[in-house]
This record gives structure tokens, sequence and C-alpha cells, in this order.
């Protein structure tokens, strides 16, 4: 699965403010990180510009612009749980809310 490099510090600040993890627990869950089978977009001037530009359109936040900005440069399907997001973006051809979609294997 390709993520934008955001994707890393949206789950490190999940694990700091939603769990009551120590620092052992905090490490141990990012390292847990590199097993997932995660490809890493790189913060590319490319794909920021165009994050920026899907944003401006469509009334998203630079962060969940910046995840469809990676399945439009891969021409990919992105799939949201994020229902607003869904009501803003679902009009592209690629955009898909997770409770329309089938196991992801």
């Amino acid at each position: 699965m390709h993520v934008p490099a955001l994707l890393l510090y949206e789950v490190g600040n999940i694990l700091l403010l939603k769990t009551r993890l120590g620092a052992t627990g905090l490490d141990d869950a990012i390292s847990h990180l590199e097993a997932l089978p995660l490809i890493v977009a790189p913060p590319a001037t490319p794909l920021l510009k165009r994050g920026a530009r899907l944003g401006r359109e469509l009334g998203l936040t630079f962060y969940d612009a910046s995840f469809l900005a990676l399945a439009v440069e891969l021409d990919c399907p992105y799939i949201t749980a994020d229902r607003r997001l869904f009501d803003r973006a679902g009009a592209l051809p690629r955009v898909r809310h997770l409770s329309r979609t089938g196991p992801l294997a």
C-alpha cells in the first residue's frame, strides 16, 4: 500500500494523544510500523503542489488532499472511511468510501 510520509506522523500523533503508552510502548508501536507493507512516498514538490491544488478545489485540508494527490499520482483507488472527505471528493472516479468496498486483499 502506498502512503504519503505524512501517515507516519499521523500515526505517531495518534499514539501520543489517543493512547496511554509509555516510552517503551511508544517505541514498540513505532517499530512495528516498519513491519507493515507500506511504500512511503517522500514529500516531493510535484506531489505537494498537486495536494495543495486538490485541497483548494475540493475544500480539503492539505493533509487529506496529500493522500488523494498520491492516489492521483499513482492512478490507483483512494479508499476512505472519512464521510466528510468522501462527500467532497467522492465525485472523482478513484475515490471510494470504505463502506462500499469489498475485502481488501
